[in-house]
């Protein structure tokens, strides 16, 4: 897969500090990553709604908590028969440091 939406929880510095690395590596790796636009401007990166990028992705990875996962799942499985793939925040481990 080379189109590749990320949403996360806004709120949340620590899945932020993730992205920081996570989105460079996904780059180097030869994919196309979309973001939400609060994460994208904290990342300096350019930002999509969760509806267009539902439109143009070919997977979403979710970070955040349950409601996250299951408000993106809800709307990329009915409206777009898209996968979704997370992570629990509570899973997601911290770097130290």
């Amino acid at each position: 897969m080379k189109k590749i939406g990320i949403v996360t929880r806004k709120d949340s510095p620590e899945v932020t500090e993730l992205l920081g690395g996570f989105v460079p590596w996904l780059k180097k790796n030869g994919a196309e990553v979309t973001l939400e636009p609060e994460v994208a401007q904290r990342l300096g990166e350019k930002g999509r709604s969760p509806e267009e990028m539902a439109r143009e992705v070919e997977a979403v990875i979710v970070l955040g908590g349950d409601g996250t996962m299951l408000g993106t799942a809800r709307l990329m499985a009915r409206r777009y028969s898209k996968p979704p793939g997370g992570s629990s925040r509570t899973n997601v481990p911290r770097r130290k440091g």
